[in-house]
C-alpha cells in the first residue's frame, strides 16, 4: 500500500501538496530507489499528516 497521496495527488488540497513537496522532496526520490523502505516510511508519513492536520 503506497497510500492515496501517491495514486491521487490531485485529490489533496493544493496547500497540502505544497507542504509535501517542501517537507519531503527527497522522500519521493527514496521511494523510487527503495520502495521496500517506503513501507515503513509510509506509516511515519501518515502520522506526520495527522499531526499537521491537527495543528
Amino acid at each position: 500500500m503506497g497510500g492515496p497521496f501517491l495514486t491521487s495527488p490531485v485529490a489533496l488540497p493544493p496547500s497540502k501538496l505544497v507542504v509535501k513537496r517542501l517537507k519531503a522532496p527527497c522522500l519521493t526520490l527514496k521511494v523510487a530507489l527503495q520502495p521496500e523502505e517506503f513501507g515503513q516510511r509510509a506509516e511515519s508519513l501518515q502520522s506526520l499528516e495527522a499531526s499537521t492536520a491537527s495543528r
